[in-house]
């Protein structure tokens, strides 16, 4: 027979869980056929209240049944039960999980016994149960502040977007949406930003002599930046148009007044035309833009010179070189920015000069507003699903003096 003590050398193995090492364990040693404790820790004596051993472990534990103690272990090679005490000794536990298991120990049957203090498991789930509540909570509240964080941006970028907007619709209102009312000479402008406000921009400006003046410029960059640029251009070239002997004359003045209104060093492209609509005669200079196209009569196509002069508000004091080109009856004078020409589709092939000039020349032959429609049209299908890579901006005059 084994004393009570408590673990040795020579005690016998125990049925270990995983959470040995957490909580108390109480244990003992049953002989198999009749149930009597022949061995049990100090842990065990105490929670089962037993002071000597021959105890049997059916006398201590009043709800095993040994009839379903051997059928359950039997069946599953061990047994399980809970018990619950009353004692108002702290050291005792208040539910205690004991299980049962048949093993062999110096070649004779016995049944070992194990208890686990639940009430720790209890303790501890309870703990993490409260944990994981007011990980909840917390977790809730953050959510809730991001979601107000998120409305309040949401609601900063509808402000933004919507003044934007404005701003797009304002531009474009400034620009003028119809060519003047002059005998002879038929009209029409477009431009399409390729954010929500562009650097494009075209002009047709009323000289006190009667004759018109004739803008189509580009601004470098895109967005509000060059918006801003665009407007203080064509403020200052307004300005000085009027007042200038030349189109040469205006782009100097022009570029002096940007030089020194640019802190963000943009610059602008602008192509400048005085168009006298009694004799037909054209007199223009270029500021580094794209060569304007004439559409003869007959459908031939002619390519203003690019005159090679720099872009303005680069470089204060420069000249910039005058020519003229004489109108025949019939003959359209077409402005354009890169956004045609320059255009991509979503193979990231270009839609290049050719295309706009076979434009020109198969529907040249209609009103000015037909031809703009036309060129705008071919960039858009051929771009497809492709996102708008810069501002399109076109205008086209028709001189037909008969008319």
């Amino acid at each position: 027979m084994i004393s009570l003590i408590d673990k040795t050398e020579d005690s016998p193995p125990l049925f270990v869980t995983p959470t040995v090492e957490l909580i108390n364990i109480a244990y003992a040693l049953c002989e198999e056929d009749t149930l009597r404790i022949v061995y049990c820790n100090s842990v065990f004596m105490e929670w089962f209240n037993i002071d000597q051993t021959g105890t049997h472990l059916d006398e201590v534990i009043s709800s095993l049944n040994k009839e379903t103690l051997f059928k359950r272990i039997d069946k599953r090679g061990h047994y399980t039960l809970s018990k619950t005490t009353d004692s108002v000794d702290k050291k005792i536990p208040p539910l205690i999980e004991i299980k049962l298991q048949k093993i062999n120990w110096q070649s004779l049957p016995y049944i070992s016994v194990h208890a686990l203090d639940m009430s720790a498991v209890i303790e501890k789930d309870m703990l993490i149960e409260s944990h994981s509540k007011i990980m909840e909570a917390t977790v809730a509240e953050r959510t809730f502040e991001l979601a107000g964080k998120n409305a309040a941006l949401e609601h900063a970028q509808n402000h933004i977007n919507n003044e934007l907007e404005i701003a797009r619709n304002l531009q474009i209102e400034i620009l003028p949406a119809n060519f003047p009312k002059i005998a002879g000479c038929d009209g029409a402008a477009f431009m399409i930003p390729a954010t929500t406000m562009g650097g494009d921009f075209y002009d047709f400006i009323e000289l006190p002599d009667g004759k018109i003046g004739l803008v189509m410029a580009d601004v470098s960059g895109k967005g509000v930046p060059a918006a801003f640029f665009m407007a203080v251009a064509r403020t200052n070239l307004r300005l000085v148009a009027g007042e200038s002997s030349g189109p040469s004359e205006c782009l100097r003045r022009t570029n002096d007044l940007l030089c020194t209104q640019n802190p963000m060093y943009l610059f602008v492209t602008i192509f400048y035309g005085i168009f006298d609509p009694i004799s037909g005669l054209l007199t223009y200079a270029n500021g580094g833009h794209n060569p304007p196209i004439i559409r003869r009569n007959d459908g031939s196509i002619e390519m203003l010179a690019s005159l090679g002069d720099t872009a303005l508000g680069i470089i204060e004091g420069i000249d910039f070189q005058e020519h003229v080109h004489q109108f025949s009856p019939g003959d359209s004078l077409v402005l354009y920015t890169d956004g045609v020409t320059e255009a991509f589709n979503s193979d990231w092939e270009e839609h290049g000069e050719e295309r706009m000039l076979s434009q020109v020349r198969l529907q040249g032959s209609g009103s000015a507003k037909n031809l703009v429609t036309a060129i705008f049209d071919s960039v858009i299908d051929f771009a497809g699903t492709a996102p708008q890579s810069d501002d399109i901006t076109i205008t086209v005059l028709k001189w037909n003096p008969s008319l």
